[in-house]
């Protein structure tokens, strides 16, 4: 599996979009920050027939027409009692036409950095257990 981990910090849209989610769904700004990034996840991966955002951001990175792996949110609990998102790959590999290939490392960063420009939630690192392989 891979991970990306995001900060505490947001751009200003972003904090808007958190600050209003946190006074409606009556949550933390951690528990917010969490809902921020699954209802991205969920409303960017809906599947219609066609390829979705994470297959095109996936398959700009990785220069071929690619199916993305699932992704998840869960919690990461930060040293300073902070809970902080992270963003889970279910797979090292994503499928190309009968292909599996391999999700570098400089992919995660790409698609962490990504994330980062395009919602405005800070991008912290990436990490990765141990590869199994796709066979």
């Amino acid at each position: 599996m891979l991970y990306l981990y995001f900060g505490s910090r947001l751009t200003k849209n972003a904090i808007e979009d958190v600050n209003s989610f946190a006074i409606n769904w009556d949550m933390s700004l951690d528990e917010a920050r969490i809902f921020y990034l699954t209802k991205i996840i969920e409303l960017l991966s809906e599947d219609n027939g066609k390829p979705n955002y994470w297959d095109c951001l996936f398959s700009r990175f990785i220069q071929k027409s690619i199916k993305a792996p699932k992704l998840v949110i869960k919690r990461n609990k930060e040293v300073g009692g902070a809970i902080l998102p992270v963003m889970v790959i279910e797979s090292d590999y994503v499928s190309a036409k009968g292909e599996s290939i391999l999700i570098d490392n400089q992919t995660l960063e790409s698609i962490g950095a990504e994330i980062e420009k395009e919602f405005g939630i800070e991008f912290l690192e990436s990490s990765r257990t141990q590869v199994i392989s796709s066979h």
